[in-house]
């Protein structure tokens, strides 16, 4: 990490679908660049993407926090956090944590991590949950970096006609 960067993290609004819509598909297109031809990341998921992206800022509910990580004022990853529901009860959700692909292993993803954390703790949660892709080592060995753990729970998912298998991990507050 540039030690002479400013780093500054602030809640997302609106105007900033497109920068998170950015990040994200980047952020994918480097994961995935083994899995998805190019076609794919830059068409249809940047479609897929951008309908989430509307809705969860279209929302009447505060359902999601979303949070922007800037290095000296330039957006280069967020955190989407979520109240939801799982196996009846109430959670907080890490739904997505993305960085561009540049800015990977520097040390902003701990910066935004533990905002996050402290952002959960201080509305009173007492853990955190996260799915992470079985494939995805590299974020698998962050989430541990930061107490996350698999609790066992597996789940196949289908995107974009294939079968991933995602872990449930969860981290005490």
């Amino acid at each position: 990490m540039d030690d002479s960067a400013t780093i500054t993290i602030r809640q997302a609004t609106k105007e900033d679908l497109n920068t998170l819509l950015d990040i994200n598909i980047n952020s994918l297109r480097d994961l995935c660049s083994t899995i998805l031809s190019a076609d794919e990341l830059s068409g249809r998921i940047r479609e897929e993407r951008s309908a989430g992206w509307q809705k969860i800022f279209g929302a009447e509910s505060d359902e999601h926090t979303v949070f922007i990580l800037c290095k000296n004022k330039m957006p280069i990853g967020f955190a989407d956090l979520q109240e939801t529901e799982e196996e009846g009860e109430k959670i907080a959700y890490i739904h997505q944590l993305y960085f561009l692909p540049d800015y990977l292993g520097a040390g902003y993803g701990s910066i935004l991590m533990e905002h996050c954390k402290a952002f959960l703790a201080s509305k009173n949660w007492r853990r955190v949950h996260l799915w992470v892709s079985d494939f995805n080592s590299r974020a698998i060995y962050f989430y541990n970096k930061h107490g996350f753990e698999f609790d066992g729970m597996a789940k196949t998912v289908r995107w974009m006609e294939q079968d991933f298998t995602n872990l449930r991990c969860v981290a005490k507050l």
